[in-house]
């Protein structure tokens, strides 16, 4: 089986869409609705608006794709362990 070129390969991203998801998780953590001390954004969240807006035109597409992949990972693990709470298991509720 031949395996195509890597250049072949495209990825294609919403800017719009990227910058709505960065803004947004500038503002306040997407699980607690706060702004939780371990997280990366934690000293940004605490800027003026006007420069958090700087803050973010200043990150390179590595670094916003870090910034929105940590806290979509943060997200999932932090439902996963919702969901997986010890007492559903003890209550017998597999609901």
């Amino acid at each position: 089986m031949d395996t195509p070129p890597q250049d072949d390969v495209t990825v294609e991203y919403d800017v719009d869409r990227l910058r709505e998801q960065l803004v947004l998780l500038a503002v306040e953590c997407p699980y607690t609705k706060s702004n939780p001390a371990g997280c990366p954004l934690h000293e940004v969240r605490k800027m003026k608006p006007s420069s958090i807006i700087d803050w973010l035109d200043g990150l390179n597409r590595e670094e916003k794709d870090f910034v929105t992949l940590y806290h979509h990972c943060c997200l999932v693990t932090k439902w996963e362990r919702a969901w997986f709470d010890e007492s559903r298991f003890q209550s017998g509720s597999f609901k």
